[in-house]
């Protein structure tokens, strides 16, 4: 279990600070417990009541709970792809259980509002990007706020800066901005122990297994860090309307901004609490964004290929408990960075999340009883207040014709009673009982098949599926 935690933990990029990259691989070096242990720890009576108070469930949600129409999402901890026994252990989130969070707060009708419950130092980089998409595109449907509790770092800001606004707590911290890439190196330890080690790597690709101790190695891992970097400063600074170098320019390089300097320096749009949070959200002071943010065009920030990389010392020491090399790529890029032109005021609408929201709505719109009619709607392309008013007007001559039942206009309708067998409510259950009634009181019955027994037999056998009428004679 452990070593595949840490090679897990070293084998990936990661956008988190490196002190909790650190100690996740020092959580790892040791001995796990089992699920049943952790079991019982998740449902400590603590940990019972304090959900107690978060709110109502929200559907198949894992995690989420909905309070005064206000859906509570939590990322919490370090943030990782898929959920398992060390994000279980650890208190992190799983970005598979947030999108199950997400996709219910969006489909609850009960849901008139989003906000994100944030205290984590960042994670993983796979799966991120998909994570904050979706909360753009939540956001067009529905006010999604993000608040930030103690710290929203790295991978944990990406997301934060997709919601519509951003609320920080006064000691809430943003920052660490760039991407880390963790490798372990235990070939001396191996040789202590007398294990030997042997890879070869086909001469037709050299470049897949790559030797960081080396310029050439290093210098590659650099520029990969510094790649996943630009993906994330584009869409962070997008997100909140910016330019990447504004971005960088804002953090000093990526560092770190607590409470009202984040607000000032533009990464975050208020200073206040969670329950204010929640109770402006609950009063409609929530805003919707207009479109799926634009991302600002130009080269990422990057190392040059002539800088040696990973030149910093403190980069290049392992730690004692785990020898690693990390190489991070949060500091402003060596030229200024040559930015495009401003994006247009109103950028096309995106079809997907158009296609999306109209789905989504349909969806929350519809009352009980009118599923069906909802599914039509969305794979019949039906603009929403089609759908809308013909729920309405469906609901209309549901209700009409219920009046009109409930005072026997109807009943005209209704199979007369046969003769001689009372009214037709008033007949035998038992088939073979019902064929003699109805053969005593129709003589044309009578005239088709000459005995009564002939005509029980046929009632019995329709009744069990082994004859089916076609027609009636006249």
């Amino acid at each position: 279990m452990t070593s595949r935690i840490i090679a897990r933990l070293t084998g990936h990029p990661w956008l988190i600070q490196s002190e909790a990259l650190d100690t996740m691989l020092q959580l790892a070096a040791r001995d796990m417990p089992d699920e049943a242990t952790i079991d019982a720890w998740k449902r400590g009576p603590s940990r019972e009541a304090l959900a107690s108070r978060q709110g109502d469930s929200l559907g198949n949600a894992p995690t989420a709970r909905v309070r005064n129409g206000v859906a509570i999402v939590p990322i919490a901890g370090p943030i990782f792809r898929y959920a398992n026994l060390f994000t279980n252990f650890s208190g992190a989130t799983a970005l598979s259980d947030f999108a199950a969070n997400m996709a219910a707060a969006v489909a609850d009708s009960r849901v008139k509002s989003i906000v994100l419950e944030i205290d984590s130092p960042g994670g993983e980089v796979t799966g991120l990007a998909e994570a904050a998409r979706m909360i753009a595109e939540a956001a067009i449907t529905k006010p999604v706020a993000a608040f930030i509790e103690g710290a929203a770092m790295s991978a944990a800001y990406w997301l934060a800066s997709a919601a519509g606004e951003i609320t920080i707590a006064s000691t809430g911290a943003v920052g660490s901005l760039g991407a880390v890439v963790a490798m372990q190196d235990s070939r001396d330890a191996q040789a202590k122990s007398g294990v030997r080690r042997y890879q070869f790597v086909s001469s037709q690709t050299p470049n897949k297994l790559l030797d960081p101790t080396t310029d050439a190695g290093a210098a590659r891992v650099q520029a990969f860090a510094d790649r996943l970097a630009g993906e994330f400063l584009a869409d962070a600074a997008g997100n909140r309307g910016m330019s990447v170098a504004d971005l960088l320019a804002a953090t000093d390089g990526g560092g770190l901004l607590v409470g009202a300097d984040a607000v000032a320096a533009g990464l975050a749009d208020h200073v206040g609490g969670f329950e204010e949070t929640l109770a402006r959200l609950a009063a409609g002071g929530g805003r919707l964004r207009t479109s799926i943010p634009s991302r600002p065009t130009g080269p990422a920030p990057r190392a040059t290929s002539q800088e040696p990389a990973m030149s910093n010392p403190a980069q290049t020491e392992a730690p004692a408990s785990t020898p690693e090399t990390t190489a991070e790529a949060s500091a402003p890029p060596p030229a200024p960075i040559a930015e495009a032109a401003a994006p247009p005021a109103t950028p096309p609408a995106d079809p997907v999340a158009v296609e999306r929201t109209r789905c989504a709505a349909i969806q929350s719109a519809a009352g009980p009883g009118f599923g069906a009619l909802a599914t039509l709607a969305v794979s019949s392309g039906w603009p929403v207040e089609q759908f809308t008013a013909a729920q309405a007007a469906s609901q209309s001559a549901v209700d009409a014709a219920r009046t009109q039942a409930t005072a026997g206009a109807f009943r005209d309708s209704l199979p007369a009673p046969i003769a001689g067998g009372g009214a037709a409510g008033d007949l035998p259950a038992d088939p073979g009982e019902r064929a003699r009634l109805e053969f005593a009181a129709d003589p044309k019955l009578r005239a088709e098949f000459a005995t009564e027994g002939r005509y029980v037999a046929y009632v019995q056998a329709v009744a069990a599926g082994k004859v089916r009428t076609i027609g009636k004679r006249a």
